[in-house]
């Protein structure tokens, strides 16, 4: 915040303010406040411009968590995810886009698109094993997921495989709140 003051251009004030905006709703998700977390993240955008790809990206993919705190899952909801997904992937963040897919199939899954969810969890699962990127954030989110929905789909085996998997992420990562309410959904 003290940068603020030494900012001289405009536009770097608006960078500054909307990276502070964006670092406070990633708090914010981390500590379960997702409604401060949409609060800031949408802020954010209002000051961020298109020359901060990656704080742009974070920011729509943490204001699109919205479905969550209202709990609207129709098609606007849904675009906004699917945004998250195409701005995290641009910005090269590969931790933001994963967390982005599995938004996504949480919300498909509410919407009640089960078999929609699966195929989304699975491009989760072949991206982590592609980029070997097992200890990002959203790897573990990716993996309890995949394991809730193998556990719905009786493949109980496999299930355990990937929540043992996921709980071993977890222990070894910065972790969401609503990923931790996953682990133990799927306990």
């Amino acid at each position: 915040e003290r940068a603020l003051s030494h900012a001289s251009a405009q536009p770097e004030q608006q960078g500054i303010r909307g990276g502070l905006l964006v670092a406070r709703a990633s708090v914010a998700r981390f500590t379960g406040d997702l409604e401060r977390c949409v609060a800031d993240s949408t802020s954010a955008l209002a000051v961020l411009g298109e020359t901060s790809p990656m704080f742009r990206s974070i920011a729509v993919l943490n204001s699109a968590f919205a479905f969550l705190v209202g709990g609207d899952v129709r098609a606007e909801s849904e675009q906004r995810v699917r945004l998250a997904l195409t701005l995290t992937e641009r910005a090269g963040n590969l931790a933001a886009n994963m967390n982005a897919l599995v938004t996504l199939s949480l919300l498909q899954t509410l919407q009640g698109r089960r078999r929609m969810a699966g195929e989304t969890l699975a491009t989760v699962m072949q991206r982590l094993e592609d980029q070997q990127a097992g200890l990002l954030s959203g790897a573990a989110a990716g993996y309890l997921a995949y394991a809730e929905w193998l556990r719905e789909h009786n493949r109980l085996a496999e299930a355990e495989q990937y929540l043992a998997a996921g709980w071993e992420l977890m222990s070894a990562s910065l972790v969401d709140a609503h990923i931790l309410g996953m682990a133990v959904m799927t306990q």
